[in-house]
């Protein structure tokens, strides 16, 4: 349960070091991707 609540869990920068940019939230990416007419 822990695991899955977050709790022990470690912050790492695996995503800014493969992507080449830091992490966004899912909401920012459903704006982004919306403004940009994705699913038009």
């Amino acid at each position: 349960m822990d695991v899955r609540e977050g709790r022990g869990g470690e912050v790492s920068d695996g995503v800014e070091r493969a992507l080449g940019r830091p992490p966004r939230s899912f909401e920012t990416y459903v704006a982004e991707a919306a403004a940009a007419g994705c699913w038009s």
